[in-house]
């Protein structure tokens, strides 16, 4: 699971130790975005289409895709159908969410 920056960071080195990704939205957000730790408090901060959480995901796709692992998106950034096709070129190519949790 990738669900802090430092993980992202370094997933061209977690990714020669895995045989996929997947990163936790819900938490990589909060943790990477400024927020009062109540994601109901904070709401514009905590924007899943921000410039900086995109470059996360996209970096670690990067360390995915360098070694040829599957990566993978969870947490409610995966139930917006805007994220489900390759979130903004992040190289993210799956969702893992329930499918009847999935917005229309």
């Amino acid at each position: 699971m990738i669900e802090v920056p430092s993980a992202a960071i370094t997933s061209d080195i977690l990714a020669r130790e895995v045989d996929f990704f997947s990163i936790g939205t819900n938490d990589l957000i909060q943790y990477a975005l400024p927020s009062t730790g109540s994601m109901n408090m904070c709401p514009t901060f905590l924007e899943p289409a921000s410039p900086a959480i995109l470059r996360i995901i996209q970096r670690g796709g990067a360390g995915a895709e360098q070694h040829g692992i599957p990566v993978a998106i969870c947490g409610e950034m995966a139930a917006e159908p805007k994220y489900v096709d390759d979130p903004a070129g992040t190289g993210v190519a799956r969702i893992q969410h329930e499918p009847a949790a999935i917005r229309r």
